[in-house]
């Protein structure tokens, strides 16, 4: 597995993460933002935006989209974002990412998480926080089998609950 950020090439399969993404039935919170994409070179132009403090929209902080990928196949997506704004310190954190339904539970959430660190030891960070919903075992186990370390659960406006984790990032 490694991970890359989206271009052209990859169109095609990201329809096909997104196809399989939408008739999944179970929560699939990391891709709330993505489910309803039908533009895709819409979608890198606003990545491009995202990547930077000076284009960033309002409110939001400056981050890398990267797929994770196996060959020519979509694995998942993690969001890499480079410092915490308030609402990223109740919930989402530094990093954000799902795993499509049929690569789950074979350990490559846990795989792409790494590869995710390694990504932000290229932007100085020396630890970050991710969040899942306190119900989601697998991304918890995920975060804890890359060293994350459990601070508390946030609840958010709407009354579900999160586990907020640490991960300190040897460099």
């Amino acid at each position: 597995m490694y991970l890359k950020k989206p271009s052209k090439n990859e169109e095609k399969e990201f329809f096909s993460l997104i196809a399989e993404v939408n008739n999944f039935d179970g929560n699939f919170e990391g891709a709330r933002n993505i489910k309803d994409i039908d533009d895709y070179i819409g979608w890198l132009d606003k990545l491009k935006i995202y990547e930077k403090s000076e284009t960033v929209p309002e409110g939001k902080v400056p981050g890398n989209t990267y797929f994770a990928m196996e060959d020519e196949r979509i694995i998942g997506i993690v969001n890499l974002r480079f410092y915490l704004n308030d609402a990223l310190r109740k919930h989402g954190g530094h990093i954000g990412y799902f795993i499509r339904p049929s690569e789950r539970g074979k350990g490559k959430g846990t795989k792409m998480l790494e590869l995710c660190l390694d990504e932000a030891k290229k932007y100085d960070l020396d630890k970050v926080m991710i969040t899942c919903r306190v119900e989601n075992i697998a991304s918890a186990r995920v975060m804890e089998k890359n060293g994350g370390v459990y601070e508390g659960n946030y609840v958010n406006e709407d009354g579900q609950v999160y586990k907020n984790y640490w991960i300190n990032i040897e460099k």
